[in-house]
């Protein structure tokens, strides 16, 4: 109800009172006086239980409890998180115009790893209420490379000392502010974007009194054509090969510089072609050395010899081979001059593919690897898996290797429900128990099984256990 509804409001009962009868301004009098003054004082008292809109909106906007008030290079469509208030207020003070609030956006934009090494803010934080904080704890994500430095300000400054999650915060009185010093190593981080959310808690509060949060966007310094190769459903005997191109940072591939690409499944063969005019720079502004710098086009090939059943793997750029003019000293610094092999090497691994696919033959696994959690040390184990064959005449001559004493297997008779199972989806089934010995060494073990049939094909069963040591009761 604002002022205008209420002199309308005022007007009318007035005029009401004093003119029962519209047709007639009735004469003054004591009692009339005496009921103009009680309406008003009845406005007066309805104005003040029921604010105006502008106060209203006033008292909103200053309720800061659960609204964000990012600064300009923040990201304005984050959604407000749920946050109780307590008077705690938040701001940065490096170089930052921004309103105080107690959920706090800072984005750095886009960071490249090799011209920043770190995203560093600092963060004041003050008590605007009238009691002390007590018993608040800083709740820190699980980052690497995130380190948060607290000092107090003020008459009662103090030395930075190192926060870890959870760790309880100094008390802080009406009025008085304490530091947050959050830096984030950029090398650490995978390409794309990045959030560091830390969070102020109150025992006697179910929700977050404060959210400080770092944005940035980090660039990847290696660029892969596709996200992930994936070969599809392949006849085994039959190779197949997809492109792959590759785009490094002109700082870490200088031109002439031979990148190594590393896949983790072994089948895999990497082939480099000669980079294709259509995959080139197409600037006019570049020269022709400029427009191929850090290029590179290969064939990434799954060959017909490879292993049956379940294709997977990583792709990566593990390591880059400079040309010889750049290997040389130079005699005067230089904005191209290679960084560092630590460097180069940090923002190599940051990036990667994953390569997906299955290779179809005579015989396949359910499940396709064994897995034996925890084993107790100088105690045998066995799990049992199916072999699905459509010809069970394949398994005449089966091969089956292993690179370690303490792994085996060995073929069972058939299990009359598996063999249902496998009847009824056009195949059938042979039961393969795989043995860990006693002499299994102690902790986290993988390896593998190779099962080769008689035509040559091979099928590889991934292993993995965990041999703990027996403990006795005391």
């Amino acid at each position: 109800m604002d002022r205008r509804t209420l002199y309308m409001l005022k007007s009318r009962l007035t005029f009401n009172l004093m003119c029962p009868d519209d047709s007639a301004i009735a004469p003054s009098s004591l009692y009339c006086y005496f009921c103009s003054f009680l309406t008003i004082v009845t406005l007066i008292v309805l104005s003040f239980q029921f604010p105006t809109s502008a106060a209203l909106a006033q008292s909103v906007t200053h309720s800061n409890a659960q609204r964000s008030v990012p600064n300009p290079a923040a990201s304005s469509a984050q959604k407000p998180l749920s946050l109780d208030f307590s008077g705690l207020y938040v701001t940065a003070s490096q170089n930052v115009k921004m309103a105080p609030s107690n959920h706090v956006i800072f984005n750095f934009g886009t960071v490249n790893p090799l011209e920043d090494a770190y995203l560093k803010q600092t963060f004041i934080l003050r008590n605007d209420g009238r009691a002390t904080l007590s018993g608040m704890r800083l709740q820190l994500p699980a980052m690497p490379g995130l380190q948060v430095l607290a000092a107090t300000s003020g008459k009662s400054r103090s030395a930075p000392q190192i926060m870890t999650s959870n760790i309880l915060l100094p008390d802080l009185l009406s009025g008085h502010t304490f530091l947050l010093i959050m830096s984030l190593q950029v090398m650490n981080q995978p390409a794309g974007q990045v959030n560091a959310t830390a969070f102020v808690t109150l025992p006697r509060k179910m929700k977050p009194i404060a959210a400080i949060e770092m944005q940035a966007t980090i660039q990847s310094s290696v660029d892969f054509s596709v996200p992930a190769l994936n070969y599809g459903h392949i006849p085994a005997g039959q190779e197949r090969v997809l492109p792959l191109r590759i785009e490094l940072d002109p700082r870490l591939a200088p031109f002439g510089s031979i990148p190594k690409l590393y896949c983790s499944n072994p089948d895999i063969r990497i082939i480099s072609v000669p980079l294709q005019e259509q995959d080139k720079r197409k600037s006019q502004l570049l020269n022709a050395r400029q427009k191929a710098t850090g290029l590179y086009s290969y064939l990434v090939m799954l060959p017909s010899d490879a292993s049956i059943g379940m294709v997977s793997g990583t792709l990566q750029v593990v390591a880059v081979e400079l040309p010889s003019v750049m290997a040389l000293p130079q005699s005067k610094p230089s904005r191209n001059q290679p960084l560092s092999a630590t460097v180069v090497a940090d923002a190599l691994r940051s990036t990667s593919i994953q390569i997906t696919g299955q290779v179809i033959g005579d015989v396949s696994s359910s499940p396709g690897s064994v897995l034996f959690d925890s084993v107790i040390q100088g105690h045998p184990a066995s799990r049992r898996i199916q072999l699905l064959v459509k010809d069970p005449k394949v398994l005449d001559g089966l091969q089956i290797n292993s690179p370690v004493i303490w792994l085996s297997a060995r073929l069972l008779a058939n299990n009359s429900k598996a063999s249902k199972r496998a009847l009824q989806a056009g195949q059938m089934a042979q039961t393969l128990e795989v043995i860990l010995s006693p002499q299994a060494p102690h902790g986290a073990l993988r390896t593998q099984l190779t099962l080769t049939l008689a035509s040559g094909q091979r099928l590889v069963l991934p292993i993995a256990a965990f041999v703990e040591t027996y403990k006795t009761k005391p």
